[in-house]
């Protein structure tokens, strides 16, 4: 694909696509990626927030050495280990000469450019990291440019996926989007129109109309490529191996949940669906989780996640990665 000339003064990253698992985060980013004028790499960072706290541990970055040792400590991160082509992993010198500066968010900015494919002039640069739904008034305050696009999955749906996926329980899993979703929601409201919130069921039933709001937030037109998939997003769910926009992947909850179950997430997150103009046929008063039991699902969580590796064989090849990703995610 042929990039974009330049457009003096505009929008130039970083962009942050954000949401929960299982939200259509993929699916958004390799939307976008079809925009000769955006380059987002298709491995999520999830570091970030590691970084900004530990970044003073890593020493003088401009010194080559200091930068290389660096570069063979995050090397090991899951971001740099799904790598699938080894010819497309950046090497230490590479790296440390796109650096504009040595800062985290030089060093940062330097790394996505190169592996999103998205060279300086006419580029827009940026990342696909679900959990920095959580931190976006931190993001936005290490980088005063970047715009955010945080889109948001029916809860009842995304509890299904999220249990098909990995066990999960759903309880927790509506806990945890109420919490996350109104705090990025409440965040983004603070931020003068960087936030972008966008449904999945709105892109998955018009994706042009979507796509265009979001060229709009980006400063760029609307370029009809954006609508097809070059290749597939998923590589799990209902819609593993998928090359396009699957348009009826979505309010499956209703043939697959018990109405009893369904209640149970509607009480959890009831005021946050009605907030994004969802159905809600709940209409008692509003519950949490309890702690105790968040820990206990949580717990669960964990056992199902690596009894899931240990069927598939991979559960000593994944143990340290899993526990990298646990250390540097937040």
């Amino acid at each position: 694909m042929t990039a974009a000339p330049p457009v003096p003064g505009a929008f130039d990253g970083p962009l942050f696509i954000v949401g929960m698992p299982r939200s259509g985060t993929k699916l958004l980013r390799d939307l976008l990626n079809q925009h000769s004028a955006v380059g987002i790499p298709r491995i999520e960072t999830e570091f970030l927030p590691y970084w900004f706290e530990h970044w003073q541990d890593w020493g003088d970055l401009s010194e080559q050495n200091q930068f290389q040792r660096f570069y063979e400590r995050v090397r090991t991160s899951s971001y740099f280990r799904y790598q699938n082509d080894a010819d497309s992993l950046i090497s230490g010198d590479v790296w440390f000469s796109k650096c504009a500066d040595f800062t985290a968010e030089g060093v940062f900015e330097a790394l996505m450019r190169h592996d999103g494919l998205a060279p300086e002039a006419g580029m827009i640069w940026g990342d696909k990291s679900p959990s920095y739904v959580r931190h976006l008034n931190a993001l936005s305050e290490r980088f005063p440019t970047a715009r955010f696009v945080h889109i948001v999955r029916d809860v009842r749906d995304y509890c299904l996926s999220i249990h098909k996926a990995w066990g999960k329980n759903m309880l927790r899993a509506a806990q945890r989007w109420t919490d996350d979703v109104q705090s990025a929601i409440e965040a983004g409201k603070g931020l003068e129109g960087r936030v972008l919130v966008i449904r999945y069921e709105d892109l998955l039933d018009n994706p042009e109309a979507t796509l265009r709001k979001i060229a709009g937030h980006i400063e760029r037109d609307f370029e009809p490529q954006m609508t097809r998939l070059s290749q597939t997003a998923e590589n799990l769910g209902d819609t593993a191996g998928a090359v396009e926009v699957i348009a009826n992947n979505q309010s499956k909850y209703l043939e697959a949940l018990k109405p009893d179950r369904i209640q149970a997430i509607e009480a959890i997150a009831g005021t946050v669906l009605r907030s994004l103009d969802y159905p809600v046929s709940y209409t008692g008063e509003t519950t949490r989780v309890p702690p105790y039991r968040q820990t206990m699902y949580r717990m669960s969580d964990a056992f199902n996640l690596v009894w899931s590796d240990i069927k598939r064989g991979e559960f000593w090849d994944r143990l340290g990665l899993r526990w990298k990703q646990h250390r540097e995610s937040r």
